[in-house]
């Protein structure tokens, strides 16, 4: 992946912690630049909050911007 991807997948990962109630695990990769064990060990700890729906887990954005420090 370039770093232009990157770049793009970071911005569009921050718009949806923005407009959503949750994201995914793959977006607070591209928000945190952690790989995805760094992050799924996070949501295990419970150092990242989600909710599970069925199979998928899906991160909360309003605790996640706290912690990234980024006003509602």
């Amino acid at each position: 992946m370039t770093s232009t991807n990157r770049l793009s997948r970071r911005d569009e990962a921050t718009e949806r912690l923005m407009t959503r109630a949750t994201i995914t695990v793959y977006d607070v990769m591209a928000l945190t630049g952690w790989g995805e064990t760094t992050v799924r060990r996070a949501i295990a700890s419970g150092d990242i909050a989600t909710i599970r729906l069925g199979h998928r887990i899906h991160v909360l954005s309003a605790p996640l911007r706290r912690q990234l420090g980024i006003e509602d």
